[in-house]
């Protein structure tokens, strides 16, 4: 990134503060209480260093909310960028999009996000080893092409679904009925 201009001292000092008003890197009073109220999942609760993530994020918003969602968009850029042959960080960017749209949005908003995550399952040749990922991709193109009155297309993507669950009678049903 390069050098930032500013017009007066204080600009530049405001923006260093800034800068490092709301990074938090890492909070192990935050973790502790988070694995507490989580203990009855049984199942670990890592913090982003312990799983690896290495991303620093600003959190910028003026609710817990939007600093989650930031930290969930820089986290899942990064897993896009860094697992390209993963469907993973698409499927995630596209979840976010969906959960800060407006009810009108949802259904067009994160279509070049799952796209991108269907390409990348596809291509794998295998949709069944992303299983919960593919559902969800799968499902929101086949609505988006509903959305579209391409209801051919859109069955493509409803049939790959239940591909991956077969045994999903009230699906199944829902698309056959689509005429």
């Amino acid at each position: 990134m390069g050098r930032q201009n500013y017009q007066t001292e204080e600009e530049r000092k405001e923006a260093k503060r800034g800068s490092k008003r709301k990074r938090y890197p890492g909070n192990k009073d935050k973790m502790k209480e988070i694995r507490m109220i989580l203990s009855d999942l049984g199942m670990p609760i890592l913090s982003m260093k312990e799983a690896g993530i290495h991303v620093d994020v600003v959190e910028d918003g003026t609710t817990f909310e939007e600093n989650a969602l930031i930290k969930a968009t820089e986290i899942a850029n990064d897993l896009a960028a860094t697992y390209t042959a993963h469907p993973r960080g698409y499927k995630l960017l596209g979840d976010i999009k969906v959960q800060r749209a407006d009810q009108a949005e949802v259904a067009t908003i994160a279509f070049d996000e799952y796209m991108k995550a269907c390409n990348v399952i596809e291509a794998s040749g295998n949709a069944a080893q992303y299983a919960s990922d593919a559902k969800v991709v799968f499902n929101y193109l086949g609505n988006y092409y509903l959305e579209q009155n391409d209801v051919e297309t859109a069955k493509i993507y409803f049939y790959k679904y239940l591909e991956i669950d077969p045994k999903n009678d009230a699906y199944r049903a829902f698309v056959e009925g689509l005429k």
